[in-house]
């Protein structure tokens, strides 16, 4: 009965009481307690003792800092090929033309598409990746159809090159719906280039050529970099990256292509969706572990080394930026590639595998 008491007797009290806590502060109105705070209408104000009274101060400005969150780069707002045709795209505009020491061979029967094309494709690519590698020898380039295999060889004889004896064979037998296109790591050159194609080739149109060309000079900057045309990187960069580079930088420099298009048409030659169905990711994760060195899932007839290494390469540029790929090239060339690669991308290649790249195959497959 007392506690009831002692409760009804408070409620009753209660409107009689200062109400400091619903009071807003005032400079002099009365506090209750000497250095307890209140923040109101953008100042805080502080209870201080005044004479024999405790009353609020002036109040101080509150500065408007809001918390911050966590922050978030533009490559993470954007998809992967985005941020990577972006960066090359920047880069490439803010490249300037070099001199670079071509020597061209262009036959009469050449398909029109290479020939028309190759000169001034080639030497855009020489001007995007010229703060990396500017030819210091001249580099011997053949452009020509399989009938003129005979002026293709003797042209690259004039540098003492001999196309090897494999590569030979297979040019012999080359038809005109066929092509081959190659660079070859040669000491007294650096490399050695030819674009050899049939003039039946109906799938191919203006785009697709320039960036085969492209995709040569890649190779053509690999070899300019490792000395060696294979063998010192993974299968899937020295052919991915090629895919990839030889995509965007057609896209910057051509008005009437875009990158997404080009990338979706070349995975779409490659078979990609079709070689990755019905994979669990372990199967997908040996695969990848494969298409380092093992040139059949490489190249034919799996060919994941050309589309899913450009889309890793996509991926590696997109988060790194371009010049911290190229540098896991460079220090391929005096260390193990899987070492250059956790010091400059700082994840293990198994980790990136699993993590990240299969999960990104998965979803631009899905996309085709």
């Amino acid at each position: 009965m007392k506690i009831r008491a002692l409760l009804i007797a408070l409620l009753l009290l209660a409107p009689l009481l200062p109400a400091y806590a619903a009071t807003p502060p005032k400079a002099g109105a009365i506090c209750s307690k000497a250095g307890i705070t209140k923040n109101y209408d953008g100042k805080k104000y502080t209870c201080i003792k005044s004479g024999k009274k405790l009353v609020w101060n002036k109040g101080v400005q509150i500065s408007a800092n809001p918390k911050p969150s966590a922050s978030v780069s533009p490559r993470e707002k954007t998809d992967p090929w985005v941020a990577a045709s972006q960066e090359i795209s920047e880069k490439l505009k803010a490249s300037i033309p070099i001199s670079a020491n071509f020597d061209f061979l262009i036959t009469s029967d050449a398909n029109q598409l290479f020939s028309d094309h190759a000169k001034e494709t080639l030497l855009k690519s020489a001007q995007f990746w010229g703060n990396t590698y500017s030819p210091s020898k001249t580099i011997p380039i053949a452009v020509g159809a399989p009938k003129s295999l005979e002026s293709i060889t003797k042209h690259l004889s004039n540098y003492s090159y001999s196309i090897p004896q494999w590569r030979l064979d297979e040019l012999k037998n080359l038809k005109e719906d066929g092509m081959q296109l190659d660079v070859d790591a040669h000491p007294a050159t650096d490399s050695v280039m030819y674009l050899v194609a049939g003039n039946q080739l109906s799938w191919l149109n203006v785009n697709m050529a320039k960036t085969m060309i492209t995709h040569e000079y890649v190779h053509t900057v690999q070899v300019g970099l490792l000395k060696t045309r294979n063998g010192l990187i993974p299968c899937w960069s020295n052919e991915g990256s090629a895919i990839f580079y030889g995509n965007s930088i057609v896209a910057a420099s051509n008005t009437n292509s875009d990158y997404l298009t080009l990338r979706n048409n070349w995975l779409a030659q490659l078979n990609f969706k079709n070689a990755i169905a019905g994979k669990s990711n372990n199967e997908l994760l040996d695969l990848l572990k494969r298409s380092e060195e093992d040139f059949k899932v490489c190249a034919a007839p799996l060919r994941l080394g050309y589309s899913a290494g450009s889309l890793m390469t996509e991926l590696l540029v997109a988060e790194h930026g371009h010049e911290k790929f190229v540098k896991w090239w460079v220090q391929s060339k005096n260390k193990n590639w899987k070492i250059a690669f956790k010091e400059v991308f700082g994840i293990e290649i198994n980790d990136f595998y699993s993590n990240i790249a299969i999960p990104f195959l998965l979803k631009s497959s899905s996309t085709l």
